[in-house]
């Protein structure tokens, strides 16, 4: 196996917790879940909507619960990757990192579109006749903001996702408590049941939660981004745990802010308020100049999402590119910001070019991209938690069998595997168990495909370099941690080709 060129270390010193963890919380970005995600689950639920959210948080905190307890032991770049190589194996665990590169590439991919057609949306309201092109200006700008943040490094990045993400959970927590007040005699508890605002019941309630599902997508970034923190054996599991928290907090505090402001009965068309904007009308309601700032945190939202998914994608590159997986030119690390600089340069490069050229050649424009990606990736991201919900078991009894407990390695992570399964098939749009559940038809079904093709282009390169480069593949299940090289069972225990351990903390 040929070495990676030049430094292949990260700085092991660079984030604390509070970035680590804000790190999670703007990748899951819960202003942008409620903006998006949970309008769709309410077109479900209807007024039922926090029973659907309060169902989704209890198996997303499943997930976290289960991939927290991989991360406690293997502090990596190769993040979830390398859990599943320790767990089930290296090939496994290169077609998750192979997977999750893509996926959080995503992001940014559809997002530097949704940036532009919603900021031109804005200015056309408060300019009538402002052409519509110049959201490929607005796209730009967002996604040069991002490059920016990257190329400064991890903690520059990291610690203006703390920022970001304290504005949109003070803003839309702060709007929450103002519909919660203003609806007076509409609070009410019955929102927990399954039939407020709908005559469907669980029927209508659990898609609604599958698609709530999926507005805590991201919780996971944390992992990629081990190495690089001061403490990664601690701070990455509670990263995870916590932003799953915050998520859950969020989501059920405006779902119920919704619901109870609107009306139980009326939430079946809450998607389309506000001329598909929901929440910019809600703030409208309450104060008319609200809607503007809605809009603005919303893009700080958006931002923040790209950066976190933009970080977590530049480090799995990073990994694989270190072990071999890809060029080894991706393992290039850029003093002093210790910036995966390669990683970076393609990711942003790459991510512009597709947004812009899709998104200007489609007939839908970039809402055409942002189905075809965001389909890509809920299902690329639902493949890799399957797979590592089995490898939490498996690592434990290969490895460490005297910490072992039934409950937290076995049975949550059963029962987080059998809660995912329906969410894939969901995402498919494959109608089961009586459920209404929404076909995938036209752009989005494009990313079904794309997904289906990159998983399996992913599984036949990891099977190739089993076959012909064995080195490869062992340095895909190893951690690198300060003064040592800690190996998997398929590794050896030194193996000379290996590049340089990483610093960080043990």
């Amino acid at each position: 196996m040929t070495e990676p060129p030049g430094d292949v270390r990260l700085d092991g010193k660079k984030v604390g917790l509070v970035p680590v963890l804000f790190q999670s919380v703007t990748t899951v970005a819960p202003a942008a879940g409620v903006a998006t995600a949970l309008p769709l689950s309410a077109g479900y639920a209807g007024g039922a909507l926090p029973l659907a959210v309060l169902l989704a948080a209890a198996a997303c905190s499943l997930i976290a619960i289960t991939i927290s307890q991989l991360a406690r032991h293997l502090p990596s770049a190769g993040g979830l990757s390398t859990y599943v190589a320790r767990g089930l194996g290296t090939v496994p665990g290169y077609v998750v990192g192979w997977a999750l590169i893509f996926a959080y590439s995503c992001i940014p991919i559809y997002f530097w579109g949704y940036i532009g057609v919603t900021s031109i949306a804005e200015l056309q309201d408060a300019v009538p006749g402002a052409p519509h092109w110049l959201w490929v200006v607005f796209a730009i700008a967002g996604a040069l903001i991002v490059w920016a943040l990257l190329g400064r490094g991890i903690a520059v990045s990291t610690r203006t996702g703390v920022i970001m993400g304290l504005i949109e959970l003070t803003v839309f927590g702060a709007l929450a408590i103002i519909l919660i007040v203003k609806a007076g005699s509409g609070n009410t508890l019955d929102v927990f049941t399954p039939h407020s605002g709908n005559t469907e019941g669980f029927s209508a309630v659990l898609p609604a939660a599958i698609y709530a599902i999926l507005a805590f997508v991201g919780f996971e970034a944390a992992a990629p981004i081990g190495e690089e923190s001061d403490n990664p054996r601690r701070n990455v599991p509670v990263a995870m745990l916590v932003s799953v928290s915050i998520g859950t907090f969020v989501y059920l505090l405006c779902s119920y802010a919704s619901v109870v402001f609107i009306g139980p009965d009326k939430m079946k068309g809450f998607p389309a308020l506000g001329g598909g904007v929901p929440w910019t009308y809600l703030g409208e309601r309450v104060w008319a100049p609200l809607g503007v700032v809605i809009f603005f945190v919303l893009l700080n939202s958006l931002i923040g999402n790209a950066n976190g998914g933009s970080n977590a994608a530049t480090r799995m590159s990073f990994s694989l590119g270190r072990a071999g997986g890809l060029p080894n030119a991706f393992a290039r690390v850029q003093e002093p910001s210790g910036t995966p600089i390669v990683a970076v340069r393609t990711l942003m490069g790459g991510s512009i070019v597709l947004a812009l050229v899709l998104g200007l050649w489609l007939g839908g424009g970039p809402l055409e991209v942002f189905a075809i990606f965001g389909t890509t990736l809920t299902v690329l991201v639902l493949v890799s938690y399957l797979l590592v919900a089995v490898s939490c078991t498996a690592f434990y009894l290969r490895e460490r069998r005297a910490e072992f407990k039934i409950l937290v390695h076995g049975v949550v992570p059963f029962l987080a595997f059998v809660l995912l399964v329906p969410v894939l098939i969901a995402s498919l749009g494959i109608k089961f168990a009586g459920l209404d559940i929404a076909p995938v038809t036209g752009p989005a079904a494009w990313g079904l495909w794309l997904a289906v093709v990159w998983l399996v282009i992913g599984l036949g390169t990891a099977l190739f370099l089993k076959a012909r480069r064995p080195d490869t593949m062992r340095n895909i299940s190893q951690v690198f941690v300060r003064g040592e090289l800690e190996s998997g069972p398929e590794a050896p225990a030194v193996h000379a080709a290996c590049p340089a351990p990483l610093e960080g903390s043990v």
